[in-house]
């Protein structure tokens, strides 16, 4: 079956992610030429954007959105919008949807990022022993800071060394430093339109 069909079935069956069809499919969007046709076809890359807001809250989906990040995906982003605002996202997937959102997103996300200024988790277990383990919530105010333009420097993160995943660049030294960063970014009058990156 082609990849269209193979994520029609998959959307429209609601199948666990684990399911042959979610499995066929996840290996085709990572073929290189499949790259090619998503960023070229905006009919497939809608459909794309079903498929991977079907999948679920795991794995899958993470690799969706990652997937959609790698190629600047924008008919995505209502998945990535969806998964960052459901309750029970995981945290490894929320920040994958942050992320993507601070790549493509546009003005009306802020509104989005706003409330996950509270979500203390942190994206990775892996995290958990640095001395200063980046959190859900940093993530989402470095995205608001440089989607208004601003540098996150300005709010006290600090750049770390490189790191394989996305979205452990920026920390913050202490607790305090976190704590009066949010609410810098809470005391501005007005939040300005974003950038794009």
């Amino acid at each position: 079956a082609d990849l269209a069909t193979l994520m029609t079935l998959g959307a429209l069956a609601r199948l666990q992610p684990d399911d042959p069809t979610h499995v066929l499919a996840s290996y085709e969007v990572f073929r290189p030429e499949t790259g090619r046709l998503l960023t070229s076809n905006t009919n497939l890359a809608r459909l794309y954007n079903v498929w991977a807001a079907s999948l679920g809250n795991g794995d899958s989906a993470w690799r969706a959105l990652r997937r959609a990040y790698d190629l600047r995906l924008q008919q995505a982003l209502p998945a990535a919008r969806t998964y960052a605002e459901a309750e029970d996202t995981s945290a490894a997937l929320r920040a994958m949807a942050i992320v993507l959102i601070g790549r493509l997103g546009d003005a009306k996300d802020l509104s989005t990022l706003e409330p996950l200024l509270s979500d203390h988790r942190l994206p990775r277990d892996e995290n958990a022993g640095s001395t200063d383990p980046m959190q859900v919530r940093d993530l989402a105010l470095v995205t608001l800071i440089e989607r208004s333009g601003e540098r996150p420097s300005d709010y006290g993160f600090r750049i770390k060394p490189p790191q394989q995943q996305l979205y452990t660049k920026f920390g913050f030294e202490t607790q305090a430093a976190r704590d009066n960063a949010i609410k810098a970014w809470r005391a501005k009058p007005d939040l300005e339109t974003p950038t794009s990156q």
